[in-house]
């Protein structure tokens, strides 16, 4: 006699449930009646704690609001304060040098970039 593929399903089922029940830490099912705790009562730490920090915040933004506010010394320019290292005018700088130059290695190049345009 063979048994219902629904039934032999269900025993399995019904096995494993007494399996992971016998498996499950204890519990308390009181804990499940117990009423709901009201809300958790703020510590002493927060009432000491927010004024502090509030404080310190408005410390930092006044303290960034008076340095704001002192004059700083007026530095020199950076321009006005460099050495000047080259005073020919910039279309004199390399007016020295020959127009015709030529390297050893330029018979190496294509001649399309050795060619002088005037």
């Amino acid at each position: 006699m063979t048994m219902d593929p629904e039934a032999q399903l269900r025993d399995r089922f019904q096995q494993m449930r007494r399996a992971d029940h016998a498996e499950a830490p204890a519990w308390n099912p009181d804990l499940l009646q117990a009423p709901r705790l009201a809300a958790p009562q703020r510590s002493f730490a927060w009432f000491v704690g927010a004024p502090l920090a509030a404080a310190l915040v408005l410390m930092l933004a006044l303290g960034v609001t008076f340095e704001e506010a002192v004059p700083v010394a007026e530095q020199p320019r950076l321009a006005e304060s460099l050495p000047v290292l080259l005073e020919a005018p910039p279309a004199e700088l390399f007016a020295s040098l020959d127009e015709s130059f030529a390297a050893p290695s330029d018979a190496l190049l294509p001649a399309h970039l050795t060619l002088s345009l005037p």
